[in-house]
């Protein structure tokens, strides 16, 4: 089921599940912040747990790059309902491993936690060294009408609102591309890879992303929106964008304090 489907059911309220903090996590950390070249930080899909990049075989392929940490986020689409995932995100997640001492933070995400991985590094760019986005929500789809019809470049993302306040997932969308936007025209801007399936229905979708990104950053194979594909462009992408990304920007927070709610692996 295409992931526009999927969050119009969060939206509708099925499927709800209560976003109680502290967002929980499984840890994936045998260097720690003083050894790690970076964190992976993995945001899961409608339907999906932080675990499922364990059973899909994603940590192991990320164990062969070296010196790599990774936490796999139960972020459920009740925190996308309420759209608590960029708060929880910041003070359960990304903060503490920033405290703790890691530099380069990496967000995957699959389906609607790429955008998530999106959202929160258009709302905290200098918390991010990259993104890699497999088969992502990209936002509303009337703001991505917009963008087909006026154009990525000239596109005006607050023209058609009274206010530019982040206050609903259409608010949310404008920020996200105007952020892309920038990262694109930037020689120095926040790498982005993209990746799908070439069954996936969402397809027409990607391509309008695909279109503004370097080929180098863009990959398909055949197969289905879900893991019969997302796992092979894994393994593809990892070793490229993981031993590639620039240094993020992350200011040190005050205190070190460990991830709340997580669980060793």
């Amino acid at each position: 089921m295409r992931a526009a489907v999927l969050l119009s059911l969060v939206l509708t309220g099925c499927f709800l599940a209560s976003p109680t903090p502290p967002l929980r996590t499984l840890q994936y950390t045998p260097h720690g912040p003083s050894q790690a070249r970076g964190l992976v930080v993995l945001l899961p899909g409608f339907g999906d747990d932080g675990g499922v990049f364990e059973r899909y075989e994603v940590i192991s392929l990320l164990e062969r790059e070296p010196n790599l940490d990774a936490i796999g986020v139960h972020a459920h689409f009740g925190y996308y309902l309420d759209f608590s995932v960029l708060p929880r995100l910041e003070a359960d997640v990304i903060g503490p491993a920033i405290s703790m001492g890691y530099r380069d933070i990496w967000l995957v995400g699959t389906s609607m936690g790429g955008f998530g991985a999106t959202s929160y590094a258009a709302a905290h760019p200098r918390d991010v060294a990259g993104v890699i986005l497999i088969a992502p929500y990209l936002g509303e789809p009337a703001v991505l009408d917009e963008i087909r019809a006026q154009g990525l470049e000239a596109w005006e993302p607050w023209a058609t609102r009274n206010s530019s306040e982040i206050a609903d997932r259409d608010a949310v969308t404008r920020r996200n591309w105007a952020w892309i936007r920038e990262q694109v025209a930037a020689p120095s801007g926040t790498p982005i890879y993209l990746a799908w399936g070439e069954q996936d229905p969402s397809v027409e979708t990607f391509a309008l992303l695909a279109d503004m990104l370097p080929a180098e950053r863009v990959f398909h194979i055949p197969g289905p929106h879900g893991w019969a594909a997302w796992t092979p462009l894994l393994e593809t992408i990892a070793p490229i964008a993981l031993s590639s990304g620039r240094r993020a920007r992350a200011p040190r927070r005050d205190a070190a304090a460990p991830f709340p709610h997580a669980s060793p692996r």
